[in-house]
This record gives C-alpha cells, structure tokens and sequence, in this order.
C-alpha cells in the first residue's frame, strides 16, 4: 500500500521533527499498536520493533530510522537482517518552513505478507497513517 499525505502545522520545523522522531508516543495513538521496543540508537539512528495487531491478526516488523533533524528530514526502511512478518515498508518525512509553521510530506509504500488480510493491510496503511500524523501534529503544536 502507497500512502502520501500533506500537513500543515503551527509549529516550528524542529519541533516537528522532535515529534516525528519521538516514536513511543505512538502505542498511545495508534489503537492497533500491541507492542513497541527501541532496539538500537545512535546519532541520527533508531531501529524500533513494531508489533500491530487487529482482532486474531498481527504483525511484527522493524525498521531502521535514519535522520537528520536540523535539515528536516527522515527515511526509513525495513530491517531485513531481522525477523519481520511483512514483506516490505519504506517511507519519509520531509518539514520545511511553511508561513507560520511548518509543512510536513510523508511518503510510505508497505507490503504485507500473504497471510496479513488485505483490509488490514489497508487499515494499517491508511486508517493508522491518519492517525499517527495527527498525533505528531498535536505533538508537534504542543511543545
């Protein structure tokens, strides 16, 4: 599943990023989120595991987080060296200036296993994207 969305906050980039890059946060956010663990961090690195689940169905997967905040962008990509239940997920985020704050571009393209249903694929593709962008944004305004 490809997902690209466009946001606008009333924020300054730099608090934009510290939401993005503020991962645990999003267990509370995002109700499908059963599990969620750091497994590696350096400057501008982060791995975290994810494990998402709706009703009998879940998933496991990690990805690697490379940025750089003060140039406002981050990529991120699925750990293969580890166990993962999807087959594929890259994405970023991008935030620039924008009048009074701050717009954010978040491109992700996913791609389950054939065991994940396709309305979960699409749940966790669309409905949880959705959510999590309005978490970074209330994050984001906040601080």
């Amino acid at each position: 599943k490809e997902t690209t969305a466009i946001m606008d906050m009333r924020a300054a980039p730099g608090d934009v990023m510290d939401a993005v890059m503020d991962l645990e946060p999003r267990q509370r956010e995002l109700s499908g989120i059963k599990a969620f663990e750091i497994y590696e961090q350096s400057p501008g690195h982060v791995g975290a595991r994810w494990e998402v689940g709706i009703a009998m169905f879940s998933a496991v997967f990690h990805i690697q987080y490379d940025y750089e905040a003060a140039s406002g962008w981050c990529v991120y990509a699925l750990d293969e060296s580890r166990d993962n239940t999807i087959v594929s997920s890259r994405g970023s985020y991008q935030v620039y200036a924008q009048g009074d704050g701050s717009r954010m571009v978040y491109r992700s393209v996913s791609v389950g296993s054939d065991s994940t249903p396709e309305w979960l694929s699409k749940k966790l593709a669309t409905g949880s994207a959705k959510d999590m962008l309005e978490g970074i944004r209330a994050r984001a305004e906040a601080r």
